[in-house]
């Protein structure tokens, strides 16, 4: 099963599937730990929001980056094309963490 993920700007970006998160081209880009994310390389991406978003705290310490994870051996089936939903207003002391990925 997968969950849609979107930016803050209401635009579909990917999916989440087994704790990972791949972008809407079905590309690996980061896992999930709790409500952490973290990018493929080990580094700090940002926090889950309400099951659907990553935002990154703007006042946050560096975190040191953990030991990378790797892709489920099987393939995520890409799921059906998400509608875009509306724009959310701005979170203060936060950033939309997907905005890197253009």
């Amino acid at each position: 099963m997968t969950q849609p993920i979107f930016r803050w700007n209401g635009k579909y970006f990917g999916f989440i599937w087994k704790n990972r998160l791949f972008d809407e081209n079905s590309n690996y880009v980061a896992w999930i730990d709790g409500i952490e994310v973290w990018k493929k390389d080990g580094t700090y991406l940002g926090d889950l929001f309400e099951q659907t978003y990553i935002l990154r705290p703007t006042k946050i310490e560096n975190r040191p980056p953990c030991k990378p994870k790797n892709i489920p051996a099987d393939q995520p089936t890409k799921p059906k094309l998400c509608p875009t939903r509306e724009p959310r207003e701005a979170r203060k002391n936060y950033v939309d963490a997907l905005d890197e990925f253009q």
